[in-house]
């Protein structure tokens, strides 16, 4: 009798576990302006916001959305006072401290250069003693590390843009939608004509949304990727892609 109630008393206890989420009613998920992706002022905040507000509503949990600067973003959500961060590229150094969600998107990255400068055939030759100006911290400042490649980490694009027309660097690394969308609305259109995309040299990245390394972020993120998978299944994913362009 007692091994029988040990029995029922463990499985009440993983089923708890398990439909731990069901209840839940929100998620508090932070989010930095990264135009064209996320930004207050886009429809719906933006395709990577639409998508996690519909995985997380096909999981009956509302998003409770708050803006702030990346770094703050990146340390709230570590430390756990906000429970998601939408999003980031994947990194071994960032998977120490974050869990990953599936995929949300796939992002093209690319170089800028000036009109007068770096043709996409001088890259073949590779970027010894090029000064490339990159985000401090992204994805691309760690995979032209070690290559020769004369790093100038920038808090901004737009600062490394601007440098790229004063000459100070040779080429700007970023997303091609990222950097697009940055050309059009903070350069005149006199300004926009000193940029050349070298759209030759293309690289795929996934977005994913980061949860903390705890196991309620490991839940969160359970729930997450199968909500997800619920968009897909119907066809909502390519809906919401859609709706914000990015397929047709």
């Amino acid at each position: 009798m007692k091994t029988l109630l040990s029995l029922v008393l463990c499985l009440f206890s993983l089923s708890l576990s398990a439909n731990e989420l069901i209840g839940r009613t929100s998620v508090h998920v932070a989010a930095a302006e990264y135009l064209p992706f996320t930004s207050r002022t886009l429809p719906q905040n933006g395709v990577l916001l639409d998508l996690t507000r519909a995985a997380f509503k096909a999981q009956a949990i509302a998003v409770r959305l708050t803006f702030m600067p990346w770094s703050r973003a990146l340390s709230m959500t570590q430390g756990g006072q906000m429970e998601a961060l939408v999003a980031g590229f994947y990194s071994d150094a960032r998977s120490k401290t974050f869990i990953y969600s599936d995929s949300l998107m796939q992002a093209t990255s690319i170089f800028v250069s000036r009109r007068e400068g770096i043709s996409a055939h001088q890259l073949v030759n590779g970027l010894t003693d090029l000064r490339v100006a990159v985000e401090a911290g992204s994805i691309f400042e760690r995979q032209l590390a070690g290559t020769g490649t004369i790093l100038e980490p920038v808090t901004h694009l737009e600062q490394g843009l601007r440098m790229l027309v004063l000459g100070r660097v040779d080429l700007v690394l970023g997303t091609e939608a990222y950097l697009d969308k940055m050309i059009t609305t903070r350069f005149t259109e006199q300004e926009q004509r000193h940029f050349k995309p070298l759209r030759l040299f293309k690289g795929k990245h996934s977005l994913h949304l980061l949860f903390p390394k705890t196991a309620k972020g490991a839940k969160l993120r359970s729930a997450f990727n199968d909500g997800l998978a619920k968009l897909m299944q119907t066809h909502e994913y390519h809906a919401i892609l859609r709706r914000h362009h990015y397929i047709k």
